[in-house]
């Protein structure tokens, strides 16, 4: 059946399935669903800030969770499949531009009241793949690694009083094997790292040397 252009009035509930086939549903306002099901793969917003949230619950109920997963295989039938990767990006910069982060904020517990806690970051991933924590980490039943690339040698920087002195950073340096694979602890006594002691492995145990730069109490 053919008609003309609907301009007024509704569509209720008891109209039943509606199909536009390839056409496209334009509305400046609200779509309220129940699931929604995506089948072209891509769900875009136009070029302006975006949030994708969950309401906030009523003022005497706790807030609900969101969960964002990646395709997983179905099980039965086929042996050993792999799950979809989760890719979170941010936006591209052009030349000098720099790229858009990615940022984890939570909003700790404060005392007891009836306002919203704020808002803190606690994790911040540079576009120059550099990575902040503002919190503890704590590595549970796992290994920490801090490796270089090839040719480099491996740093760990250890800061106290916010670094406000040159002596509250130390750093454990790990040298490449053309530097002799030696293990170096030094702190930055005078605006530059001065080695305190190092460990420099040989082809045994045995034949391996530790030295201290300045003096050795027992």
């Amino acid at each position: 059946v053919t008609t003309g252009a609907l301009n007024s009035g509704s569509i209720t509930s008891g109209f039943g399935n509606i199909d536009v086939g390839s056409s496209t549903i334009d509305t400046t306002g609200n779509v309220s669903v129940g699931d929604l099901q995506v089948n072209g793969n891509d769900i875009a917003f136009d070029a302006a800030a975006s949030t994708l949230g969950i309401d906030a619950s009523a003022h005497d109920a706790a807030g609900q969770s969101l969960t964002i997963t990646s395709g997983s295989t179905t099980a039965g039938t086929s042996n050993d499949q792999a799950g979809g990767l989760l890719h979170l990006k941010g936006g591209q910069g052009k030349g000098s531009g720099a790229g858009g982060g990615i940022r984890f904020s939570v909003a700790d517990g404060g005392s007891s009241g009836s306002s919203l806690n704020s808002y803190a970051v606690a994790m911040q991933i540079g576009d120059d793949n550099s990575a902040t924590l503002n919190g503890d980490v704590t590595v549970d039943g796992g290994d920490l690694h801090v490796k270089a690339g090839s040719g480099a040698s491996a740093e760990l920087f250890i800061t106290a009083d916010d670094g406000e002195d040159n002596g509250d950073e130390w750093k454990i340096l790990v040298s490449d094997f053309s530097g002799g694979n030696t293990l170096n602890l030094s702190n930055k006594i005078s605006g530059s790292h001065v080695n305190h002691f190092s460990i420099t492995p040989n082809a045994t145990v045995a034949s391996s040397s530790a030295a201290f730069s300045g003096s050795l109490a027992i």
